[in-house]
């Protein structure tokens, strides 16, 4: 099959994406590339009980009232002066350093209904969702609940929420994140579980080596998906 010089320049650039991600010092989220390519995409962030859904990888989509449906006592000026001043990009604000100022404090004063970054469970697949609950602030390191009482990261067992099933996704027993599966037969269903290597995870996250893909399911509520390159 011949290829096309579109197709070679669409692998280039891929390349040079994939190569530009894993060299920073923190996560990829999936959701700010799914928006790139000019899909619809969502940012990390809940207003209400829904992710905020945007279009492009602007601050006016992300400040679209017919979309957002953002609180009138925000004003379309204070929207104004704050794209203004992030010139109208959407990941530059939501760099740690702008973040913490706007997202956490002035936000949710100038709009009740915003409610900043979720915590969600942790999941391989929406097959393979676990019981850690996880949060990531962009620009820092993921943090999951419970961390410290983990006696060993290298295999540490997590229950799966489903009962039917064992999709891991991209993920296999023996790939180096997940290390064994085990199926426990009960009366009426199958109880599953899953010893990983919650460091590794931990470290190839926070590398970039991992993604997460930020996702509302209605079953669950918020889950942290984890995305491989």
């Amino acid at each position: 099959m011949k290829i096309t010089k579109k197709q070679i320049r669409q692998l280039i650039k891929e390349e040079l994406r994939s190569l530009l991600e894993q060299s920073e010092a923190n996560i990829v989220i999936k959701n700010f590339e799914d928006i790139e390519n000019n899909e619809q995409g969502v940012t990390p962030v809940m207003y209400g009980d829904q992710l905020i859904e945007v279009w492009e990888d602007s601050l006016t989509a992300f400040f679209d009232r017919d979309e957002i449906g953002w609180n009138e006592m925000f004003s379309d000026e204070e929207m104004a002066k704050i794209i203004k001043k992030f010139d109208d990009d959407l990941e530059l604000f939501f760099k740690v350093e702008n973040w913490n100022q706007f997202g956490e404090m002035m936000l949710p004063a100038l709009d009740p209904e915003f409610k900043g970054i979720p915590s969600g469970y942790l999941a391989f697949s929406e097959d393979a969702i676990t019981n850690l609950l996880t949060t990531y602030t962009p620009g820092e390191t993921i943090q999951i609940e419970g961390l410290d009482k983990v006696k060993n990261l290298e295999k540490h067992r997590v229950k799966l929420n489903i009962s039917i099933g064992s999709n891991l996704g991209a993920f296999k027993v023996g790939d180096g994140y997940i290390v064994n599966l085990e199926e426990h037969e009960m009366m009426h269903s199958t109880d599953r579980y899953l010893d990983i290597n919650l460091r590794r995870i931990i470290e190839d996250i926070n590398l970039g080596k991992l993604k997460i893909r930020i996702e509302h399911d209605v079953a669950d509520g918020i889950l942290y998906t984890l995305v491989k390159y």
